[in-house]
């Protein structure tokens, strides 16, 4: 059986009430999603590393470019939103793990273990940093998670 690849696509969906709304998609080489359309003219646009992995996700008006050198503004009906950003350790003893995720002023950064288990997230809000704690069994399943005390 031979597969093709339909480059855009598009899925119309019914509310339940008689309405309609539809989304278009846009793919890349491996097949991920690289520019999703809202009804409200609304574009999400998706950047991969190398190896298939999210690194920035943003949001512009129709016309946005896949590089992000291109920006339309927002429909005036929608709200800015940051960039996220996603970081990952790239070095060989991490394999790859997420380290951070990015969103405006906020950042989220993840710890792991030597068994590449999260061991602790931390984060900054309004000044303050926060830490979660995990611990595990041997069965590598959690037997402990402790949460900021604040």
């Amino acid at each position: 059986m031979l597969y093709e690849k339909i480059p855009e696509q598009t899925a119309t969906i019914s509310d339940g009430a008689g309405g309609t709304w539809t989304a278009k998609y846009v793919y890349n080489e491996f097949n991920a999603v690289t520019i999703k359309t809202d009804p409200r003219g609304v574009e999400k646009h998706f950047r991969y590393d190398e190896h298939h992995r999210v690194v920035e996700i943003w949001y512009t008006g129709l016309g946005g470019n896949e590089s992000g050198t291109v920006r339309p503004a927002l429909p005036s009906t929608v709200a800015a939103t940051p960039d996220i950003d996603y970081t990952y350790n790239y070095n060989l003893s991490s394999k790859g793990t997420l380290s951070a995720i990015t969103v405006g002023d906020y950042q989220e950064t993840f710890n792991y273990d030597d068994y590449e288990r999260v061991s602790s997230r931390n984060w900054t809000r309004d000044s303050k940093s926060y830490t979660i704690s995990y611990q595990y069994n041997a069965g590598s399943q959690r037997k402990q998670i402790t949460y900021p005390s604040n």
